[in-house]
């Protein structure tokens, strides 16, 4: 899937609260280390995620493509999260890899 399309998905997916079509893009025992959840599996992170989070908006900033022959994109985007607590927080650093995606 070309990189730009595949982020758009994942962003769309994540927006909706739409785990299992989140979930279509990732490998099999897929991970997210991520600084406030530490190291979760996708599905785990996902569902902990939007338990949390009642609304997102989400914007892309950079996409990052390698320059060898392997297939790797890192995603910088921006979101801003109604959480469960009624709290809007924002934030610019996101990523994700395209290694963790499927093909």
């Amino acid at each position: 899937m070309h990189s730009l399309k595949l982020c758009k998905q994942y962003l769309s997916f994540f927006n909706n609260g739409d785990l299992t079509g989140v979930l279509s893009l990732f490998i099999p025992n897929a991970v997210v280390a991520s600084p406030l959840c530490g190291t979760l599996g996708v599905e785990s992170f996902h569902q902990r995620l939007f338990a949390e989070v009642r609304q997102s908006k989400t914007s892309i900033k950079n996409i990052f493509a390698t320059v060898n022959d392997i297939s790797s994109v890192a995603l910088h985007f921006s979101h801003s999260w109604l959480m469960a607590n009624g709290k809007w927080q924002m934030a610019t650093n996101s990523s994700l890899t395209e290694s963790m995606f499927s093909r």
